[in-house]
């Protein structure tokens, strides 16, 4: 949680505390807001908004180290306010299993680019649900880009290059209907692009503090006992470098990797040499990184990205006959 957050009267904090209260007093057993609380370093642009039955500000989805109540991480202390539709329990309200439904159907491509979903009358029948729930669920899709609503036609799936693809649910909907090699090429595309000048900024702009927080991350991917084990601190090490740049839109797009690249480093854990692997080309990072010199901090991770791509090929048998 950001400073100046916690406890102060005019903090966000303490507003949202007073709308709590203020509903709670005027309908104790219906109140379901759920707050969004954003902190200005992880969130920049991003609009907060108060949504009914499990809400979160949208398409607000930083990843950070914390793991609270849900399962993917949230980065501003309100865990426990954001709605997982991808690990439904038991008694989850009912919007929710529409919205992984439909969110499933058009990500696997069941409903198509252009296609309007099936009308309100039908999928309240289907569901059982009236048109305020169902429009709720709806404002979610449209949240995650999925849809848009237009006025006398209804709700009509966007092109794919419109989708939040970094929003949680979304990228856990893709990664189960499309190939896992498909996604991880993708993703080393990207990872290519931004990791290499990330690492060269780091080197320049990081302060004390950002080197001891990447080193500390690099020390804890020694001492990692299995490759479960080295999922966190890898984690850490990348977004301690993406922090390091203190660009706030490279740090926010670093958070809303994470996610992504969990999956990433649990497919190359796969490998049996996986830490005796890893260990080196991240070390040689941090190595360039600590001398402060750009150009060895660029190639060290574009070295680093290519063993991984040629670990993951192995796992995945592509150019294997």
């Amino acid at each position: 949680m950001s400073r100046g957050m916690r406890g102060s009267p005019g903090s966000i904090s303490s507003k949202a505390a007073n709308l709590r209260t203020i509903k709670q007093k005027a309908n104790p057993t219906r109140f379901s807001a759920r707050i969004a609380i954003c902190s200005k370093r992880d969130n920049v642009g991003v609009r907060c908004f108060v949504k009914a039955h499990g809400g979160a500000c949208a398409p607000c989805y930083a990843c950070t180290a914390h793991r609270e109540r849900y399962s993917y991480p949230h980065s501003h202390g309100h865990n426990k306010y954001i709605m997982d539709y991808r690990h439904l329990q038991k008694r989850k309200s009912l919007h929710a299993r529409i919205v992984q439904e439909l969110g499933i159907e058009i990500v696997s491509g069941r409903l198509v680019p252009g296609e309007r979903l099936p009308a309100e009358a039908t999928l309240c029948e289907k569901y059982g649900v009236s048109r305020p729930v169902l429009r709720e669920a709806t404002r979610v899709l449209v949240a995650k880009g999925l849809v848009v609503s237009k006025p006398r036609v209804g709700s009509v799936v966007r092109p794919r290059e419109e989708w939040h693809m970094l929003d949680p649910d979304v990228l856990y909907w893709t990664l189960n209907s499309i190939p896992e090699g498909e996604f991880f090429l993708s993703l080393m595309t990207v990872r290519r692009i931004i990791e290499p000048a990330a690492a060269a900024l780091a080197a320049t702009a990081a302060t004390d503090e950002d080197l001891e927080r990447i080193g500390s991350a690099y020390d804890r991917m020694e001492h990692a006992q299995s490759a479960g084990d080295l999922l966190e601190p890898d984690l850490e090490f990348h977004r301690a470098i993406m922090a390091a740049t203190h660009n706030d839109m490279l740090a926010y797009i670093g958070n809303m990797m994470s996610l992504a690249l969990s999956e990433s480093i649990k497919l190359t854990s796969r490998h049996p040499d996986t830490h005796a692997l890893s260990l080196p080309r991240h070390k040689a990072i941090l190595t360039a990184i600590l001398n402060r010199d750009a150009l060895a901090a660029r190639q060290a991770s574009l070295v680093q990205l290519e063993h991984a791509r040629a670990d993951a090929d192995t796992i995945l048998g592509i150019g294997t006959t």
